[in-house]
């Protein structure tokens, strides 16, 4: 079977840096995949691609809208003829499905997230199959684009290393235990983008320096990402008057060893699908203050892994935030047994094997779709016009 596994851009972060693993499984079961961006941004996924020794190629009209890039993609998959459109991010799905759909091509597309776009409605039906990344993305599938459960997987692109722990953390570190003097360190994984609301933890910390003049040496916040939003958000926190109490970390590789030098993580989003970030720093013994957003609310429990904000919206989140933090400032020694508690419940869920089982099951699926669409081949060229391509 050849695969066309199409994104809405090569740009890092999220979801997109299990792709490897993805393509690994889909090449181990004997079938060929080519990915392809809509549009390039940051490339960070691109060399991840090459590295794992996939062909990858951009669709040539850069920013261009939806039709443009249909019409390109059309022309491109006219050449290639795969057997299967295998699309990833909301842009991707449209363009896709609209291809598919024009080609007969069998399409299945991933949902990552519990938000749809307003035109994800128009196509919705094309996808013969729905992976969504949380039970949360599921049931948002079926009721806000009313998608049949019998059209949709739930595989979560995370998987939990290694055993229960039996007294310290995997890093060495153990949460909310701190040297005399040093502060409480608080982080977050994520694209600056407006749906992390980190606007909104920077407003929590002003609120929460108000009522503690001394913050600075208690407690500090560590934003790993990088994203459109990096410069507002970074000015935003100097008018605030909390740049000393922030760090921008920028675009974190090896986020083990960051979450590892962590007592609490916090993320704030608006939406969310299952949020890899939190399940990594729940999975490293770190307890986890969230929004109910997306799966979050399923993992975080508070006063079990964590705190668990009332909303995801406004003031009611920025206060959430501001008490949530405070908890943890006045009784740093909860930090341990809830991120302990909060690891044994991930590898409960997401342990070793989980996700190449959960894949087995999609491809078993994707193969018998291909099956019963049985049609000629069409032998593919060497090259596109309509596509940069790399290999």
């Amino acid at each position: 079977m050849k695969i066309f596994y199409l994104m809405s851009s090569f740009e890092g972060g999220g979801a997109s840096a299990t792709l490897p693993d993805l393509l690994a499984l889909i090449r181990e079961r004997g079938h060929d995949v080519e990915v392809v961006a809509c549009e390039a941004r940051d490339m960070k996924i691109a060399a991840l691609v090459e590295k794992a020794g996939v062909p990858w190629s951009v669709l040539k009209g850069g920013t261009r809208g939806k039709p443009y890039k249909i019409f390109r993609l059309v022309a491109h998959l006219l050449r290639r003829r795969p057997d299967l459109i295998w699309t990833s991010h909301s842009k991707a799905s449209f363009v896709g499905q609209v291809a598919g759909k024009i080609l007969g091509i069998p399409v299945v597309s991933w949902k990552n997230q519990a938000a749809s776009r307003p035109y994800s409605h128009r196509t919705r039906k094309v996808a013969k199959l729905w992976l969504a990344d949380s039970d949360a993305v599921s049931a948002a599938l079926q009721r806000d684009l009313q998608v049949p459960q019998e059209r949709i997987m739930v595989w979560p692109l995370f998987e939990c290393a290694g055993h229960p722990l039996a007294g310290n953390m995997p890093g060495g570190h153990t949460p909310g235990k701190r040297r005399k003097g040093e502060p409480l360190r608080v982080g977050t994984l994520g694209r600056l983008h407006p749906l992390k609301q980190y606007d909104l933890l920077l407003h929590a910390l002003a609120a929460l320096r108000q009522a503690r003049p001394g913050l600075a040496e208690q407690l500090h916040v560590h934003i790993g990402g990088d994203g459109p939003q990096e410069e507002e958000l970074k000015a935003l926190a100097r008018s605030l008057g909390v740049e000393d109490l922030v760090t921008f970390e920028g675009f974190v590789t090896d986020t083990n060893a960051f979450l590892d030098t962590l007592d609490v993580y916090i993320q704030p989003s608006l939406k969310e699908g299952l949020c890899l970030g939190v399940h990594e720093a729940l999975s490293r013994g770190v307890p986890a203050i969230a929004t109910p957003a997306g799966n979050m609310g399923a993992i975080v429990k508070t006063g079990e892994t964590g705190i668990l904000l009332e909303s995801t919206e406004g003031q009611a989140c920025i206060d959430g935030c501001c008490k949530a933090l405070a908890f943890f400032l006045d009784h740093p020694e909860q930090c341990a047994p809830l991120g302990q508690e909060g690891r044994r419940r991930v590898l409960a869920q997401y342990g070793p094997g989980s996700f190449r089982r959960n894949g087995k099951k999609v491809m078993e699926r994707i193969e018998g779709l291909v099956r019963r669409k049985a049609r000629p081949s069409v032998r593919p060229s060497d090259s596109s016009p309509d596509a940069s391509a790399h290999s």
